[in-house]
């Protein structure tokens, strides 16, 4: 079997598996309890009235702005939960669709928020149009659907450049992380476009490090595969854009192994990340998003002298009682711009110890360090008011510390989680270990690099409070137990992984 051949069938295996997990975690949403799930029903709305615009334009529509019934989101939920309850139909089965007519008789036109990113609805809105009608559960597909192109290049890349032992643990164990399946199909909002995107890092690093061979034609091809990713993930989820340098490392490593003189390899570099930003404004469009509400709130993380807080009441008032008439406008960014530049200006040793204290929590998932808590919460309990909500984002979707399939998903330590990526710094530094293995350990840990560089700018530079988001530091220790596990197997047996043969030509 060819290294391909064996790369085709780990990304399939793998594609399989993560759509195993994805029904197996499905069974057990009830719609019913997700009534306060905004942007659930916003982007249900959203995407169903796309559906009966495209495929019943004769249909008399209220203007924009006309809510019938009241809030047009309540419409539509109050339907779909009717039409689940008579025509039976399981969260599982995306496929199946309900009859439009009673959306029909009470069409409404919802009016998106400006400042909700509006891709899911898109993809729910193309999906009801591939599947002929509306489907009450295709939302919670889309995560997992619009990561399959990723997986399979994840498992397929791994094998072509010579590791598809790795591919295949990495593929693996995604399936058996709740967290990773829980927030790809989370109802409430979508950080599962920003795991993809992380997620989309690994097979690009991999040709960058690993691959034999560079070429030009090779890192073209897959600087615009891992652009279009990135641009519809952001598309989803804006914070995806704070992955980038990421994915600029993952391309600069490929440069330096290209062909040529220091030119034209600065050439490639340049072209491959042209090739990988153009497409992402395109695609973002209009979309506008307040940068210094969050940072204001999520200064709440660590902070414990100034006030901020996680927690839009909080936000809304400081804002109200300095001028502001409400949250998320441009009067409001004023103030919070003020206020988070002069504490930094007057106080930087504050901040420094923020930014300092956001790094190590991220690194060592520390809000997950309790284990079989009394309590029989999975996470350290906010201590203070500054917190704010934090504790509720951190367990809208299974937490990182835990492995299985379906119900069946108990809590691990999180030094067991983090422990293989320690050992292979451990293994590329320690003076008794032969040059060959750390070697292979330093080459591991450049493919780690990127993906972890990904990681850290949203947590450390804007919060922790986030929930999912700072969490996924935990993709990078999965692969890093993949690329220990087949350097432990491979070790033993003599087994000899040619190293890179630098600049080659193209």
């Amino acid at each position: 079997m060819t290294a391909r051949e064996r790369g085709l069938l780990i990304g399939l295996g793998g594609v399989a598996w993560l759509l195993a997990s994805t029904a197996a975690a499905t069974r057990y949403v009830d719609y019913s309890r997700l009534g306060g799930y905004r942007r659930l029903w916003a982007d249900m709305a959203v995407g169903i009235t796309a559906y009966l615009d495209a495929a019943y334009p004769e249909g008399t529509a209220p203007a924009v702005g006309v809510k019938p019934d009241g809030d047009p989101h309540k419409v539509y939920e109050n339907l779909l939960l009717a039409r689940i309850r008579h025509e039976r139909v399981g969260p599982w089965e995306f496929w199946r669709t309900v009859t439009p007519k009673p959306f029909l008789r009470r069409r409404v036109a919802p009016e998106p928020r400006a400042h909700d990113d509006q891709g899911r609805a898109v993809l729910l809105g193309l999906g009801f149009r591939a599947l002929g009608g509306i489907s009450p559960f295709l939302i919670l597909w889309l995560g997992a659907f619009a990561s399959v192109p990723v997986v399979f290049w994840t498992g397929w890349e791994l094998s072509a450049v010579g590791h598809p032992i790795a591919g295949a643990t990495l593929l693996g164990l995604l399936g058996l992380s709740p967290y990773f399946i829980g927030t790809l199909l989370l109802p409430r909002y979508t950080p599962g476009f920003y795991l993809i995107a992380v997620l989309l890092i690994v097979p690009l690093s991999a040709y960058a490090v690993l691959a034999p061979r560079v070429t030009l034609r090779g890192l073209l091809v897959r600087a615009l595969l891992a652009a279009v990713g990135f641009a519809g993930a952001g598309l989803c989820r804006s914070t995806v854009g704070l992955l980038l340098p990421g994915f600029a490392l993952a391309l600069v490593l490929a440069g330096r192994r290209a062909a040529g003189s220091p030119w034209r390899r600065g050439a490639v570099v340049v072209g491959a990340l042209l090739a990988f930003l153009l497409p992402y404004p395109a695609m973002k469009g209009a979309q506008a998003h307040d940068l210094w509400q969050p940072l204001w709130e999520g200064l709440g993380d660590f902070d414990r002298e100034k006030g901020y807080t996680w927690s839009d009441q909080v936000a809304g008032a400081y804002a109200r009682e300095r001028g502001a008439e409400e949250l998320w406008t441009a009067e409001s960014e004023a103030v919070f711009r003020g206020s988070v530049l002069r504490d930094i200006r007057t106080d930087p040793g504050w901040y420094a110890a923020i930014l300092a204290r956001r790094l190590g929590a991220t690194l060592s998932l520390r809000k997950l360090w309790p284990w079989r808590a009394p309590s029989g919460v999975p996470i350290a309990l906010s201590r203070s008011t500054n917190e704010g909500g934090m504790d509720k984002y951190w367990m809208y979707a299974p937490t990182a510390d835990r492995i299985g399939f379906g119900r069946n998903i108990p809590e691990v330590p999180v030094p067991v989680l983090v422990l293989p990526t320690l050992t292979l710094v451990l293994l590329s530094l320690a003076p008794w270990v032969g040059p060959a293995c750390r070697r292979q350990a330093a080459r591991r840990l450049a493919v780690l690099a990127c993906p972890a560089l990904a990681c850290l700018p949203l947590p450390v530079l804007i919060t922790t409070a986030g929930g999912q988001e700072p969490q996924a530091i935990a993709i990078v220790y999965l692969l890093g137990t993949a690329l220990l596990f087949e350097l432990a197997l491979r070790a033993p047996l003599g087994h000899h992984v040619p190293a890179p043969t630098g600049r080659t030509n193209p």
